[in-house]
């Protein structure tokens, strides 16, 4: 939790990243707004999350969003923590909502926070929660089963390259994905196109010289 500038610098730190490096997943809760424009632009973390069942400390606004949503970051929506009281759930469906409409329902992840079983939800009740928070659906099971996946790989290329940016082997890439290499013929193609253009772009040239 970043309650103010100077926890952020301690966060941002050289020897604090060699200490984050200790975690799988790194999540951030900011509380002032100068920190999440930070956090949504330059922070090396995988989770922004917030406290839905208190008003929200800060305004998400989109382009802050968007940075965040570009870098593979995910917003974090809890939902154990509302079912307190009335005003809480109160509280949880207003902030999620808001949230929802930020991200355009995009790089959300739902997740309990419960401390213990009696708190979480079954997947379809989780699904329900999202559509009332203001998702599709689609988006709903995507927060509860694609994106937490993604935030794994995220957390990966975070911890080792810092990247996203892997080197395979052909041999090694999955069946599923090897459409996506491009065929010897594919390959004689276009380099067959680009020669052509090149040509052309000459002899275009030549007739402005000539004229």
């Amino acid at each position: 939790t970043l309650d103010d500038h100077k926890m952020y610098q301690q966060f941002t730190a050289p020897k604090a990243e060699e200490y984050f490096k200790k975690f799988d997943i790194l999540a951030v809760k900011p509380k002032a707004q100068i920190i999440l424009q930070n956090v949504c632009a330059y922070v090396d973390c995988d989770i922004i999350s917030f406290d839905l069942s208190e008003r929200m400390p800060v305004q998400l606004k989109r382009p802050q969003v968007n940075q965040a949503v570009s870098r593979g970051i995910m917003f974090e929506l809890t939902y154990s923590s509302g079912f307190k009281d009335r005003v809480s759930k109160r509280m949880m469906i207003t902030n999620a909502l808001q949230i929802v409409e930020a991200t355009k329902g995009k790089n959300l992840i739902i997740s309990s926070g419960a401390l213990d079983a009696f708190s979480q939800r079954s997947p379809n009740d989780v699904i329900n929660l999202g559509i009332m928070f203001g998702m599709t659906q689609d988006q709903a099971k995507r927060a509860l089963v694609d994106n937490p996946k993604s935030v794994l790989k995220h957390a990966a290329a975070r911890e080792i390259y810092k990247s996203t940016v892997q080197v395979l082997s052909t041999s090694d890439i999955p069946e599923e994905d090897k459409w996506k290499i491009p065929s010897s013929d594919q390959k004689r193609s276009s380099n067959g196109e680009e020669s052509k253009k090149e040509e052309e772009e000459e002899k275009k040239e030549e007739m402005d010289v000539d004229q």
